[in-house]
């Protein structure tokens, strides 16, 4: 809801004499979030050309401070289509008055602070610089507008460096380092949980292959290690990102569900049945074209599936379910042979150690969800999606290697 390209579908709608209003209820850790909202709008409005948007912005608020952790009350975004118009300040004015409300932005007379120094060229350097966190707009692409820390900055408490050091100390100053812990506590939960689940897919998975003879003497060569551990990673980095993306598409979770993992699940299905039709013969052949393939096809979704997404927005949602299925199949099918083939390329050349492939795909494959969230957390889906096909066209790279050794 609150990205770049949607404020600019927000924008898009408006009518003439139309405005878009965004408010914000029970106010806590002192607005930090609703001014990282402000950052993100003003950034669609340079985006559209917007030079004079004092003369379209109205901010209001009423806030009554509760205790130390925060405080109850509303903020009131209001962006008007057109110029504001006297008649209109007049009349806000009036309300604000009766309603006890503060008016910290409008035409007609200076923004109070933190939105005169918003306003600035350099303000969102010099608030992140103030406060310590992360304030820049959000995008689809990385739409975690509650994280407020960057990737160097836990990093760095990490290696036991100091937190950055709030260097103007005002009312916002410790709403700010609260968001900041709490960024900091939500990720490190995150990365607890990778840690956990990793333990739990060795100990369930790879564990019980080490423990008997039989199977560690079955060891396949470290191609195949890696190539079923490229494939396991690669297909989660593709599928965690697209699924948010779809979910933004579609317009609520259980669609993504439903819907687009259903579709690249049964896409996925069909191009492993697909790949039954090819001769062992040519296995070692067809397998790294397939895996080049599939590299190109996930860089071309990088580009082209947001403005797919974005032109069909408006339409129904049984035409975007249809939609959703169809954009999916180019994908999924090479991304279901790509397994068997390389299950069958082991079992032409070492059978026994087919329980290794399925072994260390599948662990890689529940680690690698965790993975494919923070990645996406910290850089984006683009990043993200780029990563899944690297480690495709690393996985061509092992499939070749195989080839040779037939």
């Amino acid at each position: 809801m609150h990205t770049v390209e949607a404020y600019n579908q927000y924008f898009d709608k408006l009518a003439p004499g139309g405005i878009l209003s965004i408010t914000n209820f029970n106010l806590n850790q002192e607005l930090i979030i609703e001014f990282r909202q402000l950052f993100t709008m003003l950034e669609a409005l340079r985006g559209r050309g917007v030079t004079d948007v004092r003369d379209h912005l109205m901010i209001v608020r009423n806030i009554r401070i509760a205790d130390d952790d925060g405080g109850k009350g509303t903020m009131n975004m209001l962006y008007f289509r057109d110029p504001i118009t006297p008649a209109e300040m007049a009349r806000v004015d009036s309300i604000a008055k009766e309603l006890q409300f503060d008016i910290m932005v409008a035409p007609d007379r200076e923004p109070l602070y933190p939105y005169d120094v918003i306003l600035s060229e350099n303000g969102l350097q010099t608030l992140q610089e103030s406060w310590g966190v992360l304030l820049e707009p959000v995008y689809e692409s990385r739409p975690y507008i509650l994280t407020f820390l960057g990737f160097d900055q836990i990093l760095d408490r990490w290696l036991g460096k100091p937190a950055q050091q709030i260097s103007k100390a005002d009312r916002y100053s410790r709403g700010a380092a609260s968001v900041a812990q709490t960024s900091y506590n939500s990720i490190n939960i995150v990365y607890l949980i990778l840690i956990v689940v990793s333990a739990l897919a060795f100990g369930a998975i790879l564990l019980p292959l080490l423990w008997r003879k039989r199977h560690r003497d079955a060891l396949p060569p470290l191609w195949a290690l890696f190539y079923f551990a490229a494939l396991g990673v690669g297909f989660m980095l593709i599928e965690v990102p697209l699924l948010s993306k779809y979910r933004v598409f579609l317009g609520y979770p259980v669609y993504a569900l439903s819907v687009a993992l259903f579709s690249l699940l049964l896409f996925a299905g069909v191009g492993s049945a697909i790949s039954a039709r090819i001769a062992d013969a040519d296995i070692a052949r067809l397998l790294p074209r397939i895996l080049v393939g599939i590299t190109g096809i996930i860089l071309a979704y990088t580009f082209v599936i947001t403005p797919v997404f974005h032109a069909a927005f408006g339409w129904p949602t049984w035409m975007r379910i249809i939609l959703a299925s169809i954009t999916l199949a180019p994908l999924a099918i090479p991304l279901g042979m790509a397994l068997p083939l390389g299950l069958r390329q082991v079992r032409i050349t070492n059978p026994e150690a087919i329980p290794w492939a399925w072994g260390v795909n599948g662990f890689t494959s529940v680690a690698a969800t965790v993975i494919a969230f923070l990645v996406v957390l910290h850089f984006g889906f683009t990043i993200a999606l780029t990563v899944g096909a690297g480690f495709y066209l690393l996985a061509g790279v092992f499939a070749l290697r195989a080839g040779a050794t037939r």
